[in-house]
């Protein structure tokens, strides 16, 4: 038996460089978040999406920044079960976008 997983991936453009630091610290409170890099270059992280993710609101969400959360249920509401950010993905034209 195994179990499948869907993965949302989306640019990095879509956080503040200030989230980008606190994930890279990884110093938010209830997110499990896994770095992509390569050679020692970060590029992006691998952040898993609860189930529970209903809205950018929920609050479980209190210590991770507001993009951060509407990015998590962005990717819940697509019916990802993973979210991953990369400096090569897509730009979504519903999310903000941030330069850094």
């Amino acid at each position: 038996m195994f179990e499948k997983y869907t993965m949302l991936g989306l640019s990095t453009s879509h956080i503040t460089a200030r989230t980008a630091e606190l994930l890279r610290e990884n110093a938010i409170n209830d997110i499990i978040a896994y770095t992509k890099a390569d050679n020692g270059m970060l590029f992006g992280w691998f952040i898993y999406v609860p189930e529970y993710v209903e809205d950018e609101n929920s609050e479980i969400w209190t210590d991770a920044p507001q993009e951060l959360r509407k990015l998590l249920a962005f990717a819940r509401k697509h019916g990802a079960d993973w979210l991953m950010l990369d400096e090569d993905a897509a730009v979504s034209d519903e999310l903000p976008v941030f330069e850094w």
